[in-house]
């Protein structure tokens, strides 16, 4: 029987082992280690679909915030935030879970636009990069990603079906366009988000930011106001949050009165929630936007008027309702309060919003904190609606704002209790046919779109006779399932564009004949400016292009062939009708990355050594800049000319 050494015993041996190793270096080559595994894991994936036994194991869906690939990598933010749902993924990969982890890339928008302006390439190039060095990254750290799921928001395969889902939302009124002001670039023309302006200035290039009523489109998320609100009741959320969640959506019932404009046909609009004190209104405001901001002033006022309106639109609207001093600005114009027939001075100040409401407020100083500060400081009357036991006080110095009180100056209105009055007036109002009773919301239409380049294209173009045409290059095989009824050229019952070239085939017959004659004019201005003086340059070319069009007598439709088309390989036989063929036609003055969308929908580009692009009503650097990618995504080395005319 072996003897059992006693405790000292066994530390003896310990230590007597530990000393042979005492001294050796032991190195942990994690490289070595890392390359080792994953070639482990390559060869046998750790997130199969199936278990041992070879049922299909149950989905688990993770979804991470894709990164904008703007820049040349991750920085450690990202593992951050990624680390949690790799660790949660592999705990739930433990329970016997496919995990579900889907990885892509917010490759669009103005982070990716900057970053290429910056290194000085087309965004495309540089998002390829990002997006390759980034993938590297991430699979170094071995995060457990589904690859075979990774999406591109670049992709016209991606997003041609949210462009389908805009589609819809377009038929069923969920998008629409609308006069919107908005943080305006001058220098990048474009718009900004609030948190793009910085200090006043545009984050891309420093210059001064202004405001800008152009027409945008609008998801109409308002919509959606009420079932937000009560659905808040099915969440288990702390109240504070909900109420918070509540107050967000702002849900207000009130009247929206019309005050005629003295001396002119319009009305103003405006929405309050106090119809009861309409009697005390002695002044109202409009936010420097309002379409008859400027209209509105006089003679005597216009320089004013007009100087606050511009320094109103250099500021943020985060800004604006910070600022603690109000200002404002007298139009010299009057408004006829409708109940009570007394005029009622019209100012612009810029605490007032043009997206909140109708952009336009009417003020009861007497009762309203913000309004009695005004009015104090532009020496406006003052005039008390309301009265606690209907006794008036003398030489207000603050507003009355308690909720309860006895109506007084307010004509038939006079001695009703102020809080039932609230309740019955928008409804007087309405019979009376000077307003009607409206429910209101904080909650606001989202601003859908920008005057960028770098974005996904709105499959609508704009046609000056045609309007609104929905352009969607998505055949009917390829819809989702249910989407259509058949494969026929239409969704639903809306026009459905299969060749959506920006040529006139898009438009109604009128529409074609008006730009088919402004290519022809400008065809024949082109040739007696250019190719009529100058000799051809092109080498082994057997035609004297200097002496083409002797005869002035000739037009576009004669010499087109000869004179624009005789360089490329395979000669044809050109005239107006079939003109549109050879040249791409963008007929819109926004949305310019729709041109990028047509070009990759047809390869017209590819037929031809030449390939010239009329722009009608808009500048030439969008065009340039869709042709300069659609040659980079094809490696084409066509030759691109430009002319533009408006």
């Amino acid at each position: 029987m072996q003897e059992k050494l006693p405790v000292a015993g066994c530390l003896y041996v310990i230590m007597k082992e530990r000393k042979k190793y005492m001294g050796t270096k032991i190195v942990y080559n994690h490289k070595a280690i890392e390359k080792k595994w994953r070639e482990k894991w390559e060869e046998t994936p750790v997130n199969p679909r199936n278990g041992k036994d070879g049922n299909k194991k149950p989905k688990y869906y993770c979804l991470d915030m894709f990164p904008y690939p703007s820049g040349n990598g991750l920085h450690v933010g990202h593992w951050r935030g990624y680390v949690i749902s790799d660790v949660w993924s592999r705990y739930k990969l433990q329970q016997g879970y496919y995990i579900v982890h889907p990885m892509g890339w917010d490759a669009f928008g103005l982070p990716a636009e900057n970053y290429a302006i910056k290194m000085g390439v087309h965004p495309a190039k540089s998002t390829e990069a990002n997006i390759t060095n980034i993938k590297r990254q991430i699979n170094d750290i071995a995060a457990l990603y589904d690859w075979d799921m990774e999406v591109n928001t670049t992709d016209p395969e991606f997003y041609k079906w949210t462009q389908w889902i805009f589609v819809k939302m377009f038929k069923e009124g969920l998008a629409y366009e609308k006069e919107f002001p908005i943080n305006w670039c001058p220098s990048c023309k474009t718009g900004l988000a609030n948190e793009e302006v910085v200090n006043g200035k545009c984050e891309r290039c420093g210059a001064d930011v202004t405001k800008k009523n152009l027409r945008q489109w609008m998801l109409r998320i308002t919509k959606y106001a009420d079932r937000l609100l009560n659905d808040l009741d099915k969440l288990d959320w702390p109240e504070k949050v909900k109420k918070m969640q509540a107050d967000w959506i702002g849900k207000s019932y009130g009247a929206e009165v019309d005050f005629p404009v003295e001396g002119r046909d319009e009305k103003i609009t405006v929405y309050t929630t106090r119809p009861d004190t309409l009697h005390g209104a002695t002044f109202m405001v409009l936010a420097p936007e309002h379409e008859l901001a400027a209209s509105l002033a006089t003679p005597e006022t216009k320089e004013a008027v007009e100087k606050y309106i511009y320094d109103a639109s250099m500021k943020s609207n985060v800004d604006r309702m910070q600022d603690k001093e109000k200002t404002g600005v007298f139009t010299g114009s009057y408004a006829i309060n409708p109940l009570n027939g007394k005029k009622t001075p019209i100012w612009l100040s810029d605490y007032v919003l043009a997206d909140y409401g109708t952009g336009a407020i009417m003020c009861v100083p007497a009762h309203d904190d913000r309004d009695f500060e005004f009015a104090t400081k532009f020496n406006i009357p003052i005039i008390q609606v309301i009265a606690k036991d209907g006794k008036e006080i003398e030489n207000m110095t603050e507003a009355y704002t308690e909720a309860a009180g006895t109506m007084i100056n307010s004509g038939d209105w006079n001695g009703m209790e102020s809080s039932v009055l609230k309740k019955e007036a928008p409804h007087i109002i309405e019979k009376m046919g000077i307003g009607r009773a409206t429910v209101n919301y904080k909650l606001r239409d989202w601003v859908f779109s920008r005057q960028r380049y770098w974005g996904e294209p709105i499959p609508i173009v704009h046609c000056p006779k045609c309007g609104n045409v929905i352009m969607l290059h998505v055949s009917g095989s390829e819809y989702p399932q249910g989407a259509i009824n058949s494969t026929s050229n239409s969704i639903e019952g809306a026009t459905y564009i299969e060749d959506p070239r920006f040529v006139v085939q898009y438009a109604e017959h009128e529409c074609q004949e008006s730009l088919l004659s402004k290519i022809v004019s400008y065809c024949d201005k082109e040739y007696t400016a250019s190719e009529a003086i100058h000799p051809c340059s092109v080498e082994q070319c057997t035609h004297d292009c200097k002496n083409q069009r002797s005869d002035s007598s000739c037009n576009c439709i004669s010499c087109l062939e000869e004179v624009h088309y005789h360089h490329i390989n395979g000669r044809r036989t050109y005239n107006c009708s079939n003109l549109v063929n050879c040249y791409g036609c963008r007929y819109l003055n926004k949305f310019v990355s729709e041109f990028s969308y047509a070009l990759r929908v047809r390869d017209i580009i590819k037929k031809f050594s030449q390939f010239r692009v009329i722009s009608i009503g808009c500048g030439p650097a969008p065009d340039l800049m869709a042709l300069e990618l659609f040659r980079y995504e094809n490696g084409l080395t066509t030759s691109l000319q430009y002319r533009g005319f408006d």
